[in-house]
């Protein structure tokens, strides 16, 4: 009697495990359901998170002062707040930090903006956000050379491969002439109120997507002499491209409130008494 009572209670005690675990996982589902959490984000949302990611990185410690120096836009004399004129530290975190920018942070929420504009049938968004995406992978693959591009954001390849430098520069080229073609200037749809270059005046954003494409184009015509014939297509129509520095140029408008300047100018006043 004693060796069947020991195995019944056994058997409870197991059943009570196992409905204890059940209730318990069930509960530990529940808890972790966040009926806050977004489970989509509107475009413009990503597109300005995006262009102020990049624009700070471009400007501040990271990037402006040892790539400056690097390839020598910044002159000798001045005061930029190191013991020894131009020196330059091409760190492993400066490096890094570029790196993360063009890919997981603004690259990848430029990509997020533009699946989400194509889901909402939204042309202008996707252009604006392609033409972006464009300057930014310019900027990656002028900085390092050969990059990851053509595998790059797509789960399918957790290890993109790196693509020459012509093809990147080419697939760019393509990228913003489908941008071109997607600009409707009668459409309301478009990214307004985060676009801090130009307010969502799309004939603005045409202008960029001509000249951004002649850029590159310049940038592969001395190695690729075949670039010429596009490039003279592009600069014999004059009024496509940014040519009113006033009205035209591509600016990333930062504020003169204390925290909110431009990082260049906060690097420089911090650390260098400047102004």
């Amino acid at each position: 009697f004693m060796k069947y009572s020991i195995k019944i209670i056994q058997c409870i005690v197991v059943l009570a495990g196992l409905v204890i675990s059940r209730c318990s996982c069930k509960k530990y589902l529940d808890i972790n359901t966040d009926p806050t959490t977004a489970t989509s984000v509107e475009p413009k949302l990503l597109f300005g998170y995006a262009i102020t990611s990049w624009s700070a990185k471009r400007c501040d410690g990271d990037g402006n002062f040892p790539f400056a120096f690097a390839v020598q836009s910044v002159s000798d004399g001045g005061n930029y707040g190191f013991t020894v004129g131009d020196v330059y530290d091409l760190s492993p975190t400066s490096l890094n930090n570029h790196w993360g920018t063009y890919y997981s942070v603004a690259g990848n929420n430029l990509q997020l903006a533009i699946k989400q504009a194509i889901a909402n049938g939204d042309a202008n968004t996707e252009a604006q956000c392609k033409v972006v995406m464009a300057a930014l992978m310019y900027e990656a693959t002028m900085t390092f050379g050969d990059i990851p591009y053509s595998e790059s954001w797509n789960t399918a390849f957790p290890y993109p491969k790196f693509d020459a430098q012509k093809d990147v520069l080419d697939a760019l080229v393509a990228s913003l002439d489908e941008a071109y073609g997607k600009f409707d200037e009668a459409s309301p749809l478009k990214i307004k109120d985060y676009d801090v270059y130009y307010g969502g005046d799309i004939a603005r954003w045409k202008k960029l997507a001509k000249s951004l494409k002649l850029r590159i184009l310049m940038a592969m015509v001395d190695k690729d002499p075949s670039k010429a014939a596009a490039i003279g297509a592009l600069v014999s129509d004059p009024a496509s491209l940014i040519t009113d520095p006033a009205t035209e140029n591509w600016l990333f408008k930062y504020k003169t409130t204390t925290n909110n300047e431009n990082p260049k100018f906060r690097f420089c006043k911090q650390y260098a008494s400047y102004p």
